[in-house]
């Protein structure tokens, strides 16, 4: 609120309020022709004073210009007033709605108002008008009924027509009318307020600052106005005068719940969670049934990752109040955070039970079937949420996902087309699309896909680490190894396109350049079973024996019932004519697989140098 700094005129005030009235009353009596008077006064008492002016001065005619709006030039809305060259005196109500805009609100409401450079429109045309206001109305007397903050403001803004005026009158409102005023102004609740124009905030900020300012003011009245200076600076975004209203409040009446729950509202916008939450605390010290402190706590806490202390929060405020959708549904993406997904699914259900046509909530509840591999579940949830809200195409998007993991994929694809028909350039449905397009075996449209993927976005290291997978199907190496390459240039640690450049080199025969790719994707991965493998195969091919043995045995370290390594490495052993063990590796090949392994050893050109061992005879029967 404003300081309460005394002024020259503060200074002449010495008598009684009547005394000054009757002063001011015979001023308007005595007078004929023109004069300024400025009476200070709220909106309430000024018209009680023009109702009693009228009662007392018949003989004068009187009349009211209430301006409604700013305005710039006072003299031609007079001139525009109807009547007003028979009138005696013109009240001039609502001037200070042409200084609003130009004044600045300080923190919490205190500070220098009036501290701008700009100088209002209206009081620089009061300043250099007023010999022209005085020649256009010599037969009027103009009564300025003014609020404190206007009266302050004119004086420093347009000292010339302040000081030409007359008469300075104080009208001090009475405790009923203060009382009254002030009701007035706790009528309102904070939707309305955000409904409001910054102007109407500001006015409505300037008129509780003038029932602060006044002497008779009762104290809890006092508070409750502050509190709602408060919610009026927190509709207005300016959050720091906010909480400092809230803390003028709370001085006053330290157990104002309502204070101290918007207090933390506000901490909770500005990031100051350990304040918010302390003022939640006590908002629910003195409530201890208060099921939106409870809430909001837990909304702090949820942000804060505390999310057992939040869901506890939570749980408070639906013991108090159980049907809270908004809380059901917190509570649920808490849970998921803890992986707790059962308990997050109940969650969701809960409040979906409230509130069926949250088509949002359908949405996070297929996500979290997915979660669970519950795919068929999920679909229905997502299909619900298109019932309710059919042009969401990232629902289309989940969808197309879980019908891929079910193994549909051409229903799929239809799904993936149908996000990409609201957002034609969604990048993930483009590239998803392609991976189910490649499970049906269409290479061609698949690849299609990933370049629509990467038309949008070319930094998708994995569209072109599986649009070379989908080249390499088609035979067209070369244009493998290139996508590879573009995939390694974006993400040189993704060993899995190491991994598959080496494929595709093995395929074109270049089989150093393919154990050098190997090598790279084990640099990155050590562990990467499927590398060592590979790479075996590939020094086989090159005579190197040993060393390609020496690979199948790293492989065998990540993957000790792997038979391919075991048949592999018979393989070598044989082409080493190291005959025990060939049959040793190629004995445990076909334990672990005998169907395929033991056909395999039938035809395979390695054995042939023991394909007459009695012993190898027996193992391929």
């Amino acid at each position: 609120m404003m300081q309460q700094n005394l002024t020259e005129w503060d200074k002449d005030i010495v008598s009684t309020a009547e005394e000054d009235y009757q002063t001011f009353l015979r001023g308007l009596s005595w007078r004929d022709g023109f004069g300024i008077e400025f009476v200070r006064c709220s909106p309430a008492s000024g018209q009680q004073l023009i109702e009693r002016v009228r009662e007392e001065l018949p003989t004068k005619k009187i009349d009211v210009l209430e301006l409604d709006r700013p305005i710039e030039n006072l003299i031609d809305v007079i001139k525009d007033f109807p009547q007003q060259a028979e009138l005696d005196i013109l009240f001039i109500v609502g001037l200070e709605k042409s200084l609003v805009e130009y004044i600045r609100m300080g923190y919490g409401g205190q500070g220098d108002y009036y501290n701008l450079d700009t100088v209002p429109p209206i009081l620089s045309h009061l300043n250099w008008q007023r010999e022209n206001f005085r020649d256009c109305f010599r037969h009027l007397c103009f009564v300025f009924l003014l609020p404190k903050f206007a009266v302050k403001y004119i004086i420093r803004r347009a000292p010339d027509f302040y000081d030409w005026a007359s008469g300075k009158t104080d009208i001090p409102s009475s405790q009923d009318l203060v009382a009254q005023e002030s009701q007035r102004i706790l009528g309102q609740n904070f939707d309305e307020y955000l409904a409001w124009t910054p102007q109407q905030r500001k006015e409505r900020i300037l008129e509780i600052n003038e029932l602060l300012l006044e002497l008779v003011q009762n104290q809890d009245q006092r508070a409750l106005l502050l509190s709602e200076q408060g919610e009026i600076f927190f509709a207005n975004n300016q959050y720091e005068e906010a909480i400092s209203s809230f803390d003028q409040a709370l001085q006053i009446k330290p157990d104002y719940r309502i204070a101290w729950y918007n207090r933390g509202i506000v901490l909770h916008i500005l990031d100051r969670y350990e304040e918010a939450i302390a003022s939640f605390d006590k908002s629910i010290n003195i409530k201890p049934d208060d099921h939106q402190a409870y809430h909001a706590k837990g909304d702090v806490l949820y942000f804060l990752d505390r999310y057992e202390e939040a869901i506890a929060s939570f749980d408070k405020s639906i013991n108090i109040k159980p049907n809270q959708r908004e809380i059901w549904s917190r509570r649920g993406f808490a849970l998921v955070n803890l992986e707790r997904n059962e308990e997050a699914l109940s969650s969701f259900d809960k409040a979906l039970e409230i509130n069926p046509d949250d088509h949002k909530l359908w949405y996070s509840r297929g996500l979290l079937l997915y979660v669970l591999d519950r795919d068929e579940e999920a679909i229905i949830s997502y299909d619900k949420a298109l019932g309710i809200n059919p042009d969401n195409h990232e629902v289309y998007y989940e969808r197309g996902n879980a019908l891929r993991s079910l193994g549909k994929n051409e229903e799929a694809i239809a799904a993936y087309d149908q996000a990409l028909q609201f957002k034609a350039d969604y990048h993930e449905a483009w590239y998803n699309r392609g991976n189910a397009l490649s499970n049906l075996g269409r290479y061609e449209e698949e690849i299609a896909s990933y370049d629509e993927a990467l038309a949008i976005q070319p930094d998708d290291h994995q569209s072109w680490n599986n649009r070379g997978n989908a080249l390499g199907n088609l035979g067209r190496y070369e244009e493998t190894i290139i996508s590879y390459d573009k995939a390694l240039q974006i993400k040189p640690d993704d060993h899995e396109a190491w991994y598959n450049r080496g494929i595709a080199l093995g395929d074109l025969g270049r089989y150093e350049e393919e154990i050098a790719a190997y090598d790279q994707a084990l640099l990155i991965k050590p562990d990467y079973y499927y590398a060592w493998s590979n790479r075996g195969i590939a020094l086989g091919n090159l005579g190197r024996y040993e060393e390609a043995i020496f690979s199948y045995d790293k492989a065998l370290q990540f993957k000790l019932d792997d038979p391919i390594a075991y048949y592999n490495k018979a393989c070598a052993y044989s082409l080493q004519n190291a005959i025990e063990l060939a049959l040793e590796n190629l004995q445990k090949a076909i334990q672990l697989n005998p169907q395929k392994y033991r056909e395999m050893a039938k035809t395979d050109s390695d054995f042939d140098n023991i394909r007459h061992d009695p012993r190898f005879q027996a193992l391929i029967q």
